[in-house]
């Protein structure tokens, strides 16, 4: 809104009364506005009639952003997080903190999985042929990952299949004289478990072996498959009580390729207390999956238009993040492409629609079928997302970037809210597919939420720019090498930065540079169209007024009289202002004469474009005053 000066304000009149007057601002938070009648201002009718409307409001830009200060800068640089490179660019990145606080930055690429560091890229493993992008999950010390082909977990350390596929054959049995439970009447028989010996996670029970049947004073040679998975340390021996129907644990041997245990032992000698996960209890996670989340005690993730979720505390024997009985899934109209827990349930995102899956962890709805209910319900249709990426989450609010183009914030407990209305005209040429988004919380400089396009451009929106508490978009910066995919990224421990994929190279935002990755970049804005004066009037501009912090080269100015577009006239001569002081040391405060000009300097209505040199300095903009009068008829 146009600013009313001090003195003023406070009731001062002109020594020379003058016909011309001042026009202008010094607050500058409406940010880039394009999707509007180029003669109208954004705001309110009372806003325009009242206060001045909103002059600062920017119609065109590149390389600028509005600060949390209020005042326009050139972009903050960005600079390499690593010395090395990617074979490829990456496709998302993830930090993975474990309980012993290391945080490490994973990134994902079309080949495989890296971990990164200042200095280098360390492979984790490489993907299959037909692998997506890598989605990631970490619970406690594991980081879980499905790419669509593999599901890996990794510890830190080692990375292992997530799951254990179970024994495909029943064990065989063979008997010869011995002490066991010399008191049958009806017999045993046994199931048997793979055991990951680190994690104690143990697969599904193999199929039920034959039942011994009435025996006296025999040993039994239970004999089976071992299984080639690396992680399988152990294979588990389960049996039955004489006559009975349920599998305790009897005990442990060595996994090789066939494997032998002699039972000896009584009835009363079984473990009744360890019991073996049958009916594909702990059954590996479904092929395919991704889309990964950590949602109600247990991890969540999607194959095609099917989410599944994992036992969990349901679990009594395993691991409950490794175990996902095949029931365990909803199947929703159209391919889910992204899952975000929230306080009271779980958001399925789809290509079209929004749902939410909610349910009861208590004791009486763990008693109700043997396990937890769950339940979806449909939250909003007609608005979805095609990327994993468009979605983000920030202190209790969604951000997502929907197929249809708009950004939007979905706040569980007040509905949804459109972000993009100002700039909807530049988002509408945007792949949807491509976009990713974060929102970032850095200090005091940064709470703002990014979007890249995937083609090179990255626009910063504040949904709160103060003091209005408005949403502010700034014009789109174009970084130098490219920018295909960016994240908020925890680096170290309270540590966030935005990380972006530029070709093979992995940049932070720094607001310590203003270069990226060394390559000094330009950048400008429009201001307006600034309406001077109504139909039948004329405004006589005499000079335009800037004023930057006296950082780097002087900016530059350059008008466009009553057109919405064309080319923009240079005002290459200034002043210092006022020019009846000192020049100020800390701003560069400079008067524009239009007279310099060689057309008119009457008008309606005009833009306004300043531009920054191709430099690294931290240049800014603190506001800016039109003097003139109006003209009747």
């Amino acid at each position: 809104m146009a600013d009313i000066p001090l003195l003023q304000t406070a009731g001062a009149q002109p020594v020379k009364p003058t016909k011309f007057a001042p026009f202008g601002t010094k607050r500058l938070f409406t940010g880039l506005y394009t999707y509007r009648s180029p003669l109208i201002q954004p705001g309110t009718r009372a806003e325009e009639r009242f206060y001045g409307g909103r002059p600062d409001a920017l119609i065109d830009g590149l390389n600028v952003e509005i600060s949390n200060k209020n005042t326009l800068i050139r972009r903050p640089g960005y600079s390499a997080y690593t010395t090395a490179t990617l074979p490829t660019a990456a496709t998302s990145f993830y930090s993975f903190q474990q309980l012993n606080t290391n945080v490490t930055v994973l990134a994902d690429t079309a080949s495989g999985v890296y971990s990164l560091s200042p200095t280098s890229t360390t492979e984790l493993f490489a993907k299959s042929t037909g692998a997506v992008q890598t989605t990631f999950q970490g619970v406690g010390s594991w980081m879980f990952m499905g790419d669509g082909v593999d599901l890996k977990k990794w510890n830190g350390t080692t990375v292992s299949t997530w799951g254990i596929a179970p024994p495909a054959t029943a064990a065989t049995l063979s008997f010869s004289a011995g002490t066991l439970n010399t008191t049958s009447t009806l017999g045993w028989s046994y199931v048997y478990c793979y055991q990951n010996a680190t994690t104690q996670h143990i697969s599904t029970a193999s199929p039920v072996s034959a039942y011994s049947g009435k025996q006296t004073n025999i040993q039994v040679t239970v004999q089976g498959v071992g299984s080639a998975d690396p992680q399988v340390g152990n294979i588990q021996i389960y049996r039955t009580n004489d006559g009975g129907a349920t599998y305790y644990l009897l005990g442990t041997v060595p996994n090789t390729s066939t494997w032998t245990y002699v039972d000896t032992s009584a009835d009363s000698a079984l473990n009744t207390f360890i019991v073996a996960p049958q009916a594909l209890a702990n059954n590996p996670p479904p092929a395919g999956l991704t889309n990964l989340a950590f949602f109600s005690g247990r991890l969540w993730g999607s194959v095609a238009n099917y989410v599944y979720y994992a036992a969990g505390p349901d679990t009594t024997n395993g691991s409950g993040n490794e175990s996902f009985p095949p029931l365990n899934y909803f199947q929703f109209p159209s391919v889910v492409t992204r899952l975000v827990p929230y306080t009271n349930g779980l958001f399925v995102f789809t290509v079209d629609n929004i749902y939410v899956i909610q349910g009861n962890v208590s004791a009486a709805g763990a008693s109700t079928a043997g396990g937890t209910v769950f339940y979806s319900l449909l939250f909003q249709s007609g608005m979805g997302v095609r990327s994993y990426n468009a979605v983000d989450t920030y202190a209790g609010v969604i951000y997502a970037f929907t197929s249809d183009n708009q950004l939007i914030a979905i706040n569980p407990g007040s509905g949804v809210q459109c972000l993009s209305a100002g700039i909807t005209d530049q988002l509408a040429a945007v792949n949807p597919a491509n976009v990713s988004i974060a929102f970032l919380t850095q200090g005091f400089q940064d709470q703002a939420l990014f979007l890249c396009d995937g083609a090179g451009s990255i626009w910063r929106c504040n949904p709160n720019q103060q003091p209005e508490g408005l949403v502010c978009w700034s014009p789109k910066a174009t970084v130098t090498g490219g920018a295909s995919y960016l994240s908020a990224v925890e680096t170290s421990v309270g540590v966030h930065q935005l990380m972006v994929a530029s070709g093979s190279s992995v940049l932070v935002r720094n607001w310590a540079v203003y270069t990226d990755n060394g390559s000094a970049y330009t950048g400008y804005a429009t201001f307006g169209s600034i309406v001077l004066t109504q139909p039948g009037q004329l405004a006589e501009v005499q000079s335009i007024c800037t004023e930057f912090r006296a950082v780097g080269s002087q900016p530059s100015l350059a008008i466009l009289p009553n057109e919405i577009s064309g080319s923009f006239t240079s005002l290459p001569q200034s002043q210092p202002d006022p020019p009846q002081l000192s020049p100020s040391q800390s701003i560069y405060s400079n008067r524009y004469y239009l007279s310099q000009c060689t057309f008119p300097t009457v008008m309606r209505h005009l833009q306004m474009k300043v531009s920054f040199a191709t430099e690294n300095s931290a240049s800014e903009m603190l506001g800016y005053s039109i003097y003139g009068a109006i003209h009747g008829d």
